[in-house]
């Protein structure tokens, strides 16, 4: 039977999690429509027993790839060398679908023909009994929307909300960049540089988990890796599709000011400052500026946070004042700015 969707669990040290993910999705009126793909990135726990577990209770649903750890970006290039779905999309294992959002969700991808799909997303927080719904600004729900004469607003540029035809990613050859981590913005940028139909649906599915202990976002694994933020930034600056769609200039600028965000939250909040890293994003910012004031640029983007990046830039005595309280506040809260 034709797979509607692909869907893959970039897996690596998540027993605790792995059971409600893919159970969110094991509901039997579109169990034939899915291909799971759970790629178990070298984990050193029960990962891969739980995923063969899973496996054996759905096999023609549930496939199993048990790989060297590569890091999240190598976990999609291999789901997507073996997808089979006429959608790709990424599910991380830590979070889940809303079962009842799925199922709609499904079945509404087995009636369109889009290059890429939009959904809401819910943000939910761990400890806090508190969900956010994510939803774009301006939404047009239940109508192909030509990408060819549309850009799309940054409110779309999430991983969790997006799915892609499979034939589209072959297409264009996409691949993660390996051995890093955050190249989840490479999901999105690549893909949506090139799509050219765009179909949104109101429902929202994919519960994204915040908060918990050892997120990849927390501020202790940003400083370590703040290498990896140097990298896909250099990928995404220097990225050129041979076809300019006019969602390209507004995700690369969006993603470029949001990099730089984070590396200048690594160098203002992090226990471990390099001095030198003061003087690498300012060059950075000199770099992929395209001749066009960079303070402008940020006030163009409606993502909370962004304005201390103009503090730090202006460097006036104000806004120097201002960064150091935020600073104190940080360290006080002992949480990196959302």
């Amino acid at each position: 039977m034709n797979k509607i969707l692909s869907v893959v669990i970039p897996s690596y040290n998540m027993e605790e999690y792995l059971y409600r993910n893919v159970s969110s999705m094991m509901i039997g009126e579109i169990l034939d429509d899915l291909e799971i793909i759970i790629v178990n990135d070298g984990s050193k726990d029960r990962t891969s027993e739980i995923a063969h577990e899973l496996q054996r209770k759905a096999s023609q649903s549930i496939v199993v790839i048990d790989k060297e750890n590569g890091h999240y970006g190598s976990c999609v290039n291999a789901a997507l060398k073996i997808a089979t779905g006429k959608y790709f999309r990424i599910l991380d294992a830590d979070d889940w679908m809303d079962s009842g959002e799925f199922v709609k969700f499904v079945n509404i991808l087995k009636c369109i023909d889009v290059d890429c799909i939009y959904t809401p997303f819910a943000n939910v927080f761990f400890n806090k009994n508190r969900k956010e719904y994510c939803i774009a600004d301006n939404a047009v729900w239940n109508k192909k929307i030509d990408l060819s004469h549309v850009s799309l607003p940054p409110s779309y540029f999430h991983m969790h909300s997006l799915t892609y035809r499979t034939h589209l990613l072959h297409k264009i050859s996409f691949v993660q960049e390996e051995k890093i981590c955050y190249t989840d913005s490479e999901y999105v940028f690549y893909p949506l540089s090139h799509a050219k139909s765009l179909y949104c649906i109101n429902v929202c599915p994919y519960q994204y988990y915040i908060g918990r202990e050892g997120q990849s976002v927390s501020l202790d694994s940003l400083s370590k890796n703040y290498a990896h933020f140097e990298k896909v930034l250099a990928n995404i600056s220097f990225y050129k599709p041979m076809e300019l769609l006019p969602t390209y200039s507004s995700l690369r600028k969006y993603y470029i000011v949001t990099l730089l965000r984070y590396m200048l939250d690594i160098h203002l909040f992090s226990q471990k400052k390099d001095v030198q890293r003061d003087k690498l994003l300012r060059d950075k910012i000199r770099a992929f500026g395209d001749d066009v004031n960079i303070s402008e640029q940020i006030k163009d983007i409606n993502l909370k946070g962004l304005h201390y990046i103009n503090w730090w830039l202006d460097n006036t005595g104000v806004d120097k004042l201002k960064l150091k309280i935020l600073v104190l506040l940080k360290k006080v809260q002992h949480t990196i700015v959302n």
